[in-house]
């Protein structure tokens, strides 16, 4: 389930006070097509562009694009990984075709905008300035002004994918709560939230009389 879907039935579903906060790490929200309610996104044709080089030559498509802009490699003077570019070949290779020609209807049409709207926690927008991908303009921007309750970090040489292309020592991020601390009854449980090849992003849900933390590049943040 995408991004502000998930996050907003989480919240739903979950026992009060157990989820604190959420993240949104370089997300489409609210929404990526051009439309008429969103004149400033991007054009069918670029999706339709997606579409027809992933039926053409799947293997090749799963190698262009983070060749190209996912990583921003093609960038002057950008110090291309070839072992970055083959990992991200690997995973997509490893999905279904028919999945990955759906997903990009999903992600580039599905509109967001009333999710974020109804979401009341705290939401943490991280976003490169730099995503050639998922123009930063057309989404933390727009995103930033429906939250009720979000903070927007950006970073001005970050791209799609700047969890593992970035150094951690790079990114230091600070997200303060006014919650008040609550003795910790037990450790919380673990659970993951990937993107792309990070590993290095996840949240925890706590129980009732726990706090929730937020752990990115190694650095614990208490909400």
């Amino acid at each position: 389930m995408p991004y502000t879907s998930a996050i907003r039935s989480v919240a739903a579903c979950a026992e009060k006070g157990r989820i604190a906060k959420a993240v949104l790490v370089g997300a489409v929200p609210p929404i990526m097509l051009k439309t008429a309610a969103n004149p400033e996104g991007l054009p069918m044709e670029v999706f339709d562009g997606f579409r027809a080089a992933l039926v053409a030559n799947r293997a090749q498509f799963f190698l262009d694009v983070p060749t190209g802009p996912f990583y921003g490699f093609n960038r002057p003077g950008a110090k291309v990984s070839q072992g970055l570019i083959e990992n991200w070949w690997r995973q997509g290779m490893t999905g279904g075709a028919k999945a990955h020609y759906d997903c990009i209807k999903a992600f580039s049409e599905t509109d967001f905008t009333q999710d974020l709207k109804a979401l009341d926690l705290p939401v943490l927008v991280l976003h490169g300035e730099d995503d050639q991908i998922v123009p930063i303009a057309d989404s933390a921007h727009k995103a930033i002004k429906l939250l009720k309750n979000g903070t927007l970090k950006t970073y001005p040489a970050f791209r799609t994918a700047w969890p593992p292309s970035i150094p951690r020592s790079s990114t230091p991020i600070s997200w303060r709560s006014s919650r008040p601390e609550r003795s910790r009854a037990r450790a919380p449980r673990r659970s993951p939230m990937r993107r792309g090849d990070s590993d290095l992003v996840y949240g925890e849900l706590a129980p009732p009389d726990t706090l929730c933390r937020l752990t990115i590049f190694g650095r614990e943040h208490r909400a």
